[in-house]
Protein backbone atom coordinates (compact mmCIF):
# COMPACT_ATOMS: atom_id res chain seq x y z
CA UNK A 1 0.00 0.00 0.00
CA UNK A 2 1.27 3.45 -0.91
CA UNK A 3 1.13 6.08 1.80
CA UNK A 4 1.50 9.83 1.50
CA UNK A 5 5.03 10.98 2.29
CA UNK A 6 3.65 14.21 3.74
CA UNK A 7 0.81 13.13 6.07
CA UNK A 8 1.07 9.31 6.04
CA UNK A 9 -2.50 8.75 4.88
CA UNK A 10 -3.04 5.63 2.77
CA UNK A 11 -3.54 6.38 -0.91
CA UNK A 12 -5.81 4.64 -3.35
CA UNK A 13 -4.06 2.64 -6.10
CA UNK A 14 -3.12 4.83 -9.07
CA UNK A 15 -3.90 8.04 -7.14
CA UNK A 16 -1.94 11.07 -8.28
CA UNK A 17 -2.71 13.08 -5.14
CA UNK A 18 -3.20 12.29 -1.43
CA UNK A 19 -6.85 12.23 -0.28
CA UNK A 20 -5.81 13.62 3.10
CA UNK A 21 -3.62 16.61 2.28
CA UNK A 22 -3.57 16.90 -1.51
CA UNK A 23 0.18 16.36 -1.86
CA UNK A 24 1.27 14.89 -5.20
CA UNK A 25 2.16 11.21 -4.84
CA UNK A 26 5.26 9.81 -6.47
CA UNK A 27 4.60 7.17 -9.12
CA UNK A 28 7.69 5.22 -8.11
CA UNK A 29 8.39 4.19 -4.55
CA UNK A 30 11.41 5.83 -2.96
CA UNK A 31 14.47 3.63 -2.55
CA UNK A 32 15.64 3.60 1.03
CA UNK A 33 19.26 3.19 2.03
CA UNK A 34 20.36 0.13 0.02
CA UNK A 35 22.60 -1.07 2.87
CA UNK A 36 19.72 -0.94 5.36
CA UNK A 37 17.40 -2.66 2.91
CA UNK A 38 19.90 -5.43 2.19
CA UNK A 39 21.02 -6.10 5.78
CA UNK A 40 17.55 -5.94 7.30
CA UNK A 41 16.52 -5.47 10.95
CA UNK A 42 20.06 -5.58 12.42
CA UNK A 43 21.38 -2.85 10.14
CA UNK A 44 21.85 -0.32 12.97
CA UNK A 45 24.16 -2.74 14.78
CA UNK A 46 26.28 -3.40 11.70
CA UNK A 47 26.30 0.27 10.75
CA UNK A 48 27.76 1.21 14.18
CA UNK A 49 30.44 -1.48 13.83
CA UNK A 50 31.32 -0.41 10.29
CA UNK A 51 31.49 3.28 11.26
CA UNK A 52 33.76 2.43 14.21
CA UNK A 53 36.07 0.56 11.85
CA UNK A 54 36.10 3.53 9.48
CA UNK A 55 37.03 5.91 12.31
CA UNK A 56 39.90 3.63 13.34
CA UNK A 57 40.89 2.81 9.75
CA UNK A 58 40.73 -0.84 10.73
CA UNK A 59 39.05 -4.02 9.55
CA UNK A 60 38.89 -5.46 13.08
CA UNK A 61 35.59 -5.33 14.92
CA UNK A 62 34.28 -7.96 17.32
CA UNK A 63 31.20 -10.00 16.38
CA UNK A 64 30.03 -12.50 19.02
CA UNK A 65 27.73 -14.53 16.74
CA UNK A 66 30.52 -14.84 14.16
CA UNK A 67 32.95 -15.97 16.89
CA UNK A 68 30.58 -18.47 18.49
CA UNK A 69 28.83 -19.81 15.39
CA UNK A 70 31.19 -18.92 12.49
CA UNK A 71 30.04 -21.37 9.83
CA UNK A 72 26.38 -21.10 10.79
CA UNK A 73 26.51 -17.28 11.08
CA UNK A 74 28.00 -17.03 7.58
CA UNK A 75 25.33 -19.29 6.10
CA UNK A 76 22.62 -17.41 8.03
CA UNK A 77 23.88 -14.08 6.65
CA UNK A 78 23.88 -15.55 3.11
CA UNK A 79 27.67 -15.46 2.73
CA UNK A 80 27.49 -18.84 1.06
CA UNK A 81 30.95 -18.93 -0.54
CA UNK A 82 32.64 -18.06 2.75
CA UNK A 83 30.47 -20.63 4.54
CA UNK A 84 31.51 -23.28 2.00
CA UNK A 85 35.17 -22.39 2.50
CA UNK A 86 34.80 -22.59 6.27
CA UNK A 87 32.97 -25.91 5.96
CA UNK A 88 35.87 -27.16 3.85
CA UNK A 89 38.35 -26.00 6.49
CA UNK A 90 36.31 -27.73 9.20
CA UNK A 91 36.26 -30.93 7.14
CA UNK A 92 40.02 -30.76 6.53
CA UNK A 93 40.62 -30.18 10.24
CA UNK A 94 38.43 -33.16 11.11
CA UNK A 95 40.18 -35.37 8.57
CA UNK A 96 43.61 -34.22 9.79
CA UNK A 97 42.61 -34.95 13.38
CA UNK A 98 41.38 -38.38 12.30
CA UNK A 99 44.36 -39.32 10.10
CA UNK A 100 47.21 -37.82 12.11
CA UNK A 101 45.88 -38.57 15.60
CA UNK A 102 46.01 -34.91 16.60
CA UNK A 103 45.55 -34.40 20.30
CA UNK A 104 42.28 -32.83 21.36
CA UNK A 105 44.23 -29.82 22.66
CA UNK A 106 45.74 -29.20 19.20
CA UNK A 107 42.37 -29.53 17.45
CA UNK A 108 40.73 -27.26 20.03
CA UNK A 109 43.52 -24.67 19.66
CA UNK A 110 43.06 -24.66 15.87
CA UNK A 111 39.29 -24.24 16.25
CA UNK A 112 39.71 -21.43 18.77
CA UNK A 113 42.22 -19.59 16.57
CA UNK A 114 39.87 -19.84 13.60
CA UNK A 115 36.92 -18.65 15.71
CA UNK A 116 38.90 -15.61 16.91
CA UNK A 117 39.80 -14.67 13.33
CA UNK A 118 36.15 -14.98 12.28
CA UNK A 119 35.03 -12.99 15.33
CA UNK A 120 37.46 -10.19 14.53
CA UNK A 121 36.92 -10.11 10.75
CA UNK A 122 33.27 -11.17 10.47
CA UNK A 123 31.86 -7.63 10.34
CA UNK A 124 34.41 -6.62 7.69
CA UNK A 125 33.69 -9.70 5.57
CA UNK A 126 29.97 -9.09 5.88
CA UNK A 127 30.35 -5.46 4.81
CA UNK A 128 32.34 -6.51 1.74
CA UNK A 129 29.68 -9.11 0.92
CA UNK A 130 26.85 -6.58 1.30
CA UNK A 131 28.48 -3.85 -0.78
CA UNK A 132 29.49 -6.29 -3.54
CA UNK A 133 26.01 -7.82 -3.76
CA UNK A 134 24.39 -4.36 -3.87
CA UNK A 135 26.83 -3.26 -6.58
CA UNK A 136 26.07 -6.42 -8.58
CA UNK A 137 22.27 -6.11 -8.24
CA UNK A 138 21.67 -2.36 -8.61
CA UNK A 139 22.52 -1.89 -12.32
CA UNK A 140 20.51 -4.96 -13.35
CA UNK A 141 17.19 -4.17 -11.64
CA UNK A 142 14.67 -1.45 -12.51
CA UNK A 143 14.34 1.24 -9.85
CA UNK A 144 10.73 0.32 -9.06
CA UNK A 145 11.80 -3.24 -8.13
CA UNK A 146 15.18 -2.44 -6.53
CA UNK A 147 13.94 -2.22 -2.94
CA UNK A 148 12.20 -5.61 -3.06
CA UNK A 149 15.10 -7.24 -4.91
CA UNK A 150 17.68 -6.00 -2.39
CA UNK A 151 15.51 -7.13 0.53
CA UNK A 152 15.11 -10.60 -1.01
CA UNK A 153 18.81 -10.96 -1.85
CA UNK A 154 19.89 -9.77 1.59
CA UNK A 155 18.57 -10.43 5.04
CA UNK A 156 19.05 -13.84 6.58
CA UNK A 157 18.47 -17.50 5.77
CA UNK A 158 17.91 -19.77 8.76
CA UNK A 159 17.54 -22.76 6.43
CA UNK A 160 21.09 -22.30 5.15
CA UNK A 161 22.42 -22.31 8.71
CA UNK A 162 20.54 -25.55 9.40
CA UNK A 163 21.91 -27.12 6.20
CA UNK A 164 25.46 -26.10 7.19
CA UNK A 165 24.94 -27.73 10.60
CA UNK A 166 23.62 -30.93 9.05
CA UNK A 167 26.55 -31.09 6.59
CA UNK A 168 29.10 -30.60 9.37
CA UNK A 169 27.47 -33.26 11.53
CA UNK A 170 27.37 -35.63 8.53
CA UNK A 171 31.11 -35.20 7.90
CA UNK A 172 31.97 -35.77 11.55
CA UNK A 173 29.61 -38.77 11.75
CA UNK A 174 31.16 -40.27 8.61
CA UNK A 175 34.63 -40.01 10.13
CA UNK A 176 33.58 -41.60 13.39
CA UNK A 177 31.56 -44.33 11.71
CA UNK A 178 34.74 -45.44 9.93
CA UNK A 179 35.76 -47.04 13.23
CA UNK A 180 38.36 -44.67 14.54
CA UNK A 181 41.66 -43.38 13.22
CA UNK A 182 43.83 -45.75 11.23
CA UNK A 183 46.51 -47.36 13.36
CA UNK A 184 49.02 -48.09 10.63
CA UNK A 185 48.91 -51.82 11.38
CA UNK A 186 48.74 -54.28 8.52
CA UNK A 187 46.76 -57.47 8.53
CA UNK A 188 48.74 -60.55 7.52
CA UNK A 189 47.12 -63.66 6.13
Amino acid sequence: MVCCGNCGAPALPDSAFCRGCGTALSTTPPVLDPLATFVGPNYATYQRKWEACDRRSSTYSWNWPAFLFGLFWMAYRKMYVKAEILLGIACLESVATYLFHLADAVANAMNLALAVVIGLQGNHWYRKHVTKRIADITPKVPVDRLQATLAAAGGTNAGAAIIAFVLLVAVIAALYSAGGPPTGETIST
